[in-house]
């Protein structure tokens, strides 16, 4: 884990955190999404986890949902060209 993302998870979303302060942890936790994706993305699962559905990156978290869909849409195309590939050179 980066310096920058142990210091910003020791800041973000503490209980002792007043409200007026959220949006700025927010705003870096958007800097750790792109810094850190794979800190970002355990701190969401991590607040998913406990519920603590107000604190997500919702922006950033929708827009992986729909890459993945993407990708998994891909790959599941990719395999079925493959496949009728296969099927047509076993046929000529």
């Amino acid at each position: 884990m980066s310096r920058f993302g142990e210091i910003a998870i020791s800041l973000c979303w503490n209980d002792d955190v007043p409200p007026h302060h959220q949006a700025k942890y927010r705003q870096i936790m958007k800097k750790i999404y792109e810094q850190d994706f794979a800190l970002w993305s355990e701190k969401m699962a991590d607040l998913i986890t406990s519920r603590h559905f107000d604190e997500l990156d919702i922006e950033n978290l929708v827009e992986e949902v729909r890459d993945l869909s993407k990708r998994e849409r891909d790959r599941l195309l990719s395999s079925v060209r493959l496949i009728l590939h296969h099927l047509l050179k076993l046929d000529y």
